[in-house]
């Protein structure tokens, strides 16, 4: 498996991740998709949108996109890394370190104050905005130890 790591595009965190090529996945808003992307290597991004709906998108609806484009993407859709409750997050979720993919890839994308949310097709069989909440509502229950710790 091939990675590439941003480095280049930072305005929303300064921390660089990895992205698996190729990787498809889809951007709804609630259960309109706005977009579908591939990224086949790092130059390299095949990607359409939805001409039928008015939703804003986070990618630039020009005629190309840049990996930079997509790492924004991902960076705005999961909590910041120096966020207070970052560790505590990485934890929760079972990862190691920051990385907003794997994050995404766990969370969907999901956040609290909007209906937006990434659909990984050949990852898991979430299929609506409904399913893809009560994921991230049920990665956020307290575990089974973490109820025994409170006794």
């Amino acid at each position: 498996m091939k990675l590439i790591k941003s480095y280049q595009y930072t305005p929303v965190n300064a921390v660089p991740f990895e992205i698996p090529f190729p990787t498809y996945f889809e951007l709804y808003y609630d259960d309109i998709k706005l977009a579908s992307y591939k990224i086949l290597n790092e130059n390299s991004i095949d990607y359409s949108y939805n001409q039928n709906v008015k939703v804003p998108i986070f990618t630039p609806e020009r005629s190309n996109i840049s990996i930079n484009d997509i790492y924004f993407l991902f960076t705005i859709r999961v909590f910041p890394a120096y966020a207070p409750y970052a560790a505590a997050e990485l934890q929760q979720l079972g990862l190691q370190e920051y990385n907003p993919y794997e994050i995404a890839l766990k969370t969907h994308g999901v956040m609290q104050n909007d209906r937006y949310w990434i659909k990984f097709p050949n990852k898991d069989d979430i299929s609506s905005y409904y399913e893809a909440a009560e994921h991230f509502a049920q990665l956020h229950q307290p575990k089974e130890n973490d109820k025994n710790d409170e006794d």
